[in-house]
């Protein structure tokens, strides 16, 4: 697993991004709720800010899952500027 696998990213206005994807300790070491090796639902942060961790994936396969679902939601929206 590589700490640059993100799966899923989607822009979030003036936060980072929503992400799903692999992360480490490296990846998120002063962030609340990481457990360790895995796959993630997250916020990452603009400006090395440590991500924000939503949830953590029993799997791969149920992260692809996830992002599948999210991919198929997320690409519906249209944006009201």
């Amino acid at each position: 697993m590589s700490a640059k696998t993100h799966l899923f990213e989607w822009p979030l206005p003036g936060a980072g991004a929503l992400c799903v994807g692999a992360l480490t300790a490296k990846d998120a070491p002063c962030s609340e709720g990481f457990e360790g090796e895995g796959y993630y639902l997250f916020i990452a942060r603009r400006g090395g800010a440590p991500v924000e961790v939503m949830a953590k994936f029993v799997s791969e396969d149920a992260a692809r899952a996830m992002r599948d679902s999210m991919r198929a939601a997320l690409t519906r929206i249209q944006y009201v500027a």
